[in-house]
């Protein structure tokens, strides 16, 4: 029997919902998951995980999205993937900041509102 370790992981944190005036509200994400499968699987990257969370910020309960990778050679490319696919998706998903975690560390990045230049 041959036994692989997976020593690598990215977990891409993807929040469904986006605090707007003052109200949670639910995003509808189907073409852009849609789009970030597909950035994955051009990446080399067939399979992952998904599981759905709930994320605390600021006080206000969200439902989130998690998708987890695991590699035998550095996962860093899902996270290239997910950062392209966030910055094209900013519009979307309208938050403050994005977040994904990597070989045990966790990665948070302050984003710039909407319409802005980075």
């Amino acid at each position: 029997m041959k036994r692989t370790k997976y020593q690598h992981k990215a977990v891409l944190h993807i929040p469904q919902q986006a605090w707007v005036d003052g109200e949670l509200v639910d995003l509808d994400l189907t073409e852009a998951l849609e789009k970030l499968s597909e950035n994955l699987e051009a990446a080399g990257i067939t399979s992952y995980y998904e599981t759905q969370a709930t994320g605390h910020y600021k006080g206000r309960s969200y439902p989130e999205l998690l998708l987890t990778i695991f590699g035998t050679a550095e996962t860093s490319v899902a996270v290239n993937v997910f950062m392209l696919w966030y910055g094209a998706n900013r519009d979307t998903l309208r938050q403050e900041a994005f977040a994904y975690e990597l070989d045990g560390e966790l990665f948070v990045y302050q984003s710039s509102p909407p319409g802005d230049a980075d």
